[in-house]
C-alpha cells in the first residue's frame, strides 16, 4: 500500500495519466472499496495559481456529473473532492473493466454490433450533459469505461474536466493560463474546437465521429506526422471511407460516418440522440441488429 491521503484513501497503483493529473486506484479506508483518485500534479503548472484552478475545475467536474447520474446510469460517478497539503483530488467510483482505448489496443476493432450497444449507452449520457447545458469536450476512447456484467457490456462516460457550457469558446491551446487538462486531446477535437470558436453539442458529435470510425476500422480517420498537420488534415481534408479501411464495414456506414464528420456544425447530426438512432437505422438495413 501508499500514502494515505485524507485521512482515509490509501494510493495502491497507478491508473493512467492525462493533462496536469494523475489517476490512481486508491482504496477508501471508511467503506473498504476500491475508488479512482486524479491527483493534480501541480508540477505541470505554467503559472502560480494552477492548484486553484484544478480544484475549481475538480468541483466543476463533481457538479456536472452528480447533475448527468440523475438523469443517465452511464456516468462515472464522483464521490470526493478535496484538497490534501494543497494538492488538489477528486475521488471517482472505480470502474471494473477497461476502457475502449485498451480494448482497442487489445482487439484492433470492435465488432459494429457490439460498438452499435455501446454507443447507444454513451450516447444517453452525452445528452444528459447537453441538456443540462455543457458540452463534454473530451470525448475519446480513454474516456469510455467499458464493464462486461452478467447482462452485458455496461459503459460510463468518465471525465468531465474538460466540460464547458454550450456557446463558450474553446480554450486557446496557445494560452498557457489554460490547464493542460482543460485542452482535450487533438485527434478527437472538432474543427470548430481546434480553431477556439463556439462549441455546441455538434462537436462532441464530431468527437463521437472520431471515435467510431477508430473503433470500427482499426484506424484513425485523420493521419499526421505532427499535431500542426493533424490539425490541419482535420479542418481541410477529407478522411478515408470506413469501408476503404475495413471491407466488414456494413452498408450504410460509410454515409453516417461522412454526417457525422462534416467540417461544418450544420452539416452534422444534430444531436447526439439523432446520431444514435441513424446509426440504429443504418445497422437495421445492413441486417445488423445493435446488441444490448
Amino acid at each position: 500500500m501508499g500514502a494515505r491521503l485524507a485521512d482515509r484513501y490509501r494510493l495502491v497503483h497507478t491508473l493512467g495519466r492525462g493533462g496536469s493529473a494523475e489517476v490512481w486506484c486508491a482504496l477508501c479506508e471508511v467503506t473498504g472499496t476500491h475508488v479512482a483518485m486524479k491527483l493534480h500534479d501541480e508540477a505541470d503548472d505554467d503559472e502560480e495559481g494552477g492548484a486553484d484552478r484544478a480544484l475549481e475545475r475538480f468541483h466543476l467536474e463533481a457538479r456536472l456529473a452528480g447533475l448527468v447520474a440523475n438523469d443517465s446510469p452511464h456516468v462515472v460517478r464522483v464521490l470526493d473532492v478535496g484538497l490534501e497539503r494543497g494538492v488538489p483530488f477528486l475521488v471517482m467510483e472505480r470502474v471494473n473493466g477497461r476502457s475502449l482505448a485498451q480494448e482497442l489496443d487489445r482487439c484492433g476493432v470492435v465488432p459494429t454490433e457490439r460498438f452499435a450497444g455501446l454507443f447507444a449507452q454513451v450516447a444517453e449520457a452525452v445528452a444528459a450533459l447537453h441538456d443540462a447545458g455543457f458540452v463534454h469536450g473530451d470525448l475519446k476512447p480513454g474516456n469510455l469505461l467499458v464493464h462486461g456484467g452478467p447482462a452485458g457490456a455496461l459503459v460510463k462516460v468518465a471525465d468531465f474536466g474538460a466540460a464547458l457550457p454550450i456557446g463558450r469558446p474553446a480554450p486557446d491551446p496557445d494560452d498557457r493560463s489554460t490547464p493542460a487538462f482543460v485542452l482535450g486531446s487533438p485527434a478527437y477535437m472538432s474543427p470548430e474546437q481546434l480553431a477556439g470558436d463556439a462549441l455546441d453539442e455538434r462537436s462532441d458529435v464530431w468527437s463521437l465521429g472520431v471515435v467510431a470510425y477508430e473503433a470500427v476500422t482499426g484506424w484513425p480517420p485523420f493521419g499526421a506526422a505532427s499535431v500542426a498537420d493533424l490539425v490541419t488534415a482535420i479542418a481541410t481534408r477529407p478522411h478515408p471511407p470506413p469501408s476503404r479501411r475495413r471491407a466488414s464495414v456494413p452498408p450504410g456506414f460509410d454515409a453516417w460516418i461522412e454526417r457525422a464528420l462534416d467540417k461544418a456544425p450544420a452539416g452534422r447530426f444534430a444531436s447526439v440522440r439523432s446520431m444514435a438512432e441513424a446509426l440504429g437505422a443504418a445497422l437495421a438495413a445492413s441486417d445488423l441488429a445493435p446488441a444490448t
